[in-house]
C-alpha cells in the first residue's frame, strides 16, 4: 500500500510541475481551463492516448474558443510527461460527452515549448504580454 501511496505522490508532483511549466493557475484562468491528472496504466483502449505505462496524463479542459483545427474547434489538450525520453506529448482534441476527435498531436515536446504550441495552436493566450 505504501508504494502505490508513493507512485501517486510522484505522479501528483509531477503533473503539478506540468501545470506550472503551463503557466499556473494565471494561465488557467486566462483559457476557462480546469485541470485533471493521473498516472498512466498503459490502456491502448482510449481514443486519445494516455502514453505508455508510468507516464503522468494532465488534460486540461477549457472554455476559450480556440482556433478550428480542420474545421473543429479543440475545447481539451492532454500533456503527457513521457518517462522514457524526459519530454512531453501534447495531444489537441475535441470532447463532447462521451466522444473525442482528435485534431493535433507534438511529440518531444520540451517544457520550454507548451505554452507556445498551446498559443499557436489555439489562439489563445496563456499569460499577458
Amino acid at each position: 500500500m505504501e508504494h502505490l501511496e508513493q507512485e501517486q505522490l510522484h505522479h501528483k508532483e509531477i503533473a503539478t510541475t506540468i501545470l506550472n511549466q503551463f503557466g499556473g493557475h494565471m494561465a488557467l484562468k486566462l483559457i476557462g481551463g480546469k485541470p485533471a491528472m493521473g498516472a498512466s496504466d498503459g490502456n491502448k483502449n482510449s481514443v486519445v492516448s494516455v502514453g505508455n505505462e508510468g507516464d503522468t496524463v494532465v488534460d486540461i479542459k477549457f472554455e476559450g474558443t480556440a482556433n478550428e483545427i480542420e474545421g473543429v474547434r479543440p475545447n481539451v489538450v492532454r500533456i503527457i510527461y513521457c518517462l522514457g525520453s524526459d519530454t512531453y506529448r501534447m495531444i489537441f482534441f475535441r470532447a463532447v460527452e462521451n466522444t473525442a476527435v482528435i485534431l493535433k498531436e507534438f511529440d518531444d515536446v520540451y517544457c520550454d515549448m507548451l505554452q507556445s504550441l498551446f498559443e499557436d495552436t489555439t489562439g489563445l493566450f496563456l499569460y499577458f504580454k
